[in-house]
């Protein structure tokens, strides 16, 4: 009887670690096999094509990752003028445009807890850069 059951204990965990290392070499493989796409360039000349100035995107206020007691915040920042800025809050979304000298600012209100806070800048040549911000709105005095 022990031995029976010793035989079927050692035959079921052999037969698990065999299922459990088939499924994980099957996901390793499809890992392996997806290939991320090529980006698409249209350009007709890339020889008369002028240098493109990187897309930058800066927030100088608020610092990232601070703690306030108001639930009232201005987003202000810095990016490539005349970019498209949209601004994701976990209640409202804000689309706005830079300014000829790059500069944008958004009055925003958060949440009792932290909130990410998502930037998106789209330059006029078509470039993304994006930034979030994680601010916490206490609402305990401090």
């Amino acid at each position: 009887m022990i031995k029976e059951l010793t035989i079927a204990i050692i035959l079921g965990a052999l037969i698990g670690f065999g299922a459990t290392s088939g499924v994980i070499a099957l996901k390793n493989q499809n890992k392996l096999s997806q290939t991320s796409p090529t980006p698409i360039v249209q350009t007709s000349d890339l020889t008369s094509t002028p240098n493109q100035p990187e897309h930058t995107l800066t927030i100088t206020s608020p610092d990232n990752e601070i703690v306030v007691d108001s639930d009232q915040l201005d987003i202000q920042g810095q990016t490539t003028p005349a970019s498209q800025i949209v601004i994701h809050t976990q209640q409202d979304s804000f689309f706005i445009e830079a300014d000829e000298s790059g500069t944008f600012s958004q009055a925003i209100t958060l949440e009792g807890g932290a909130n990410l806070i998502q930037i998106s800048s789209f330059s006029p040549t078509e470039q993304q850069t994006n930034f979030d911000l994680i601010i916490t709105y206490s609402t305990v005095n401090f």
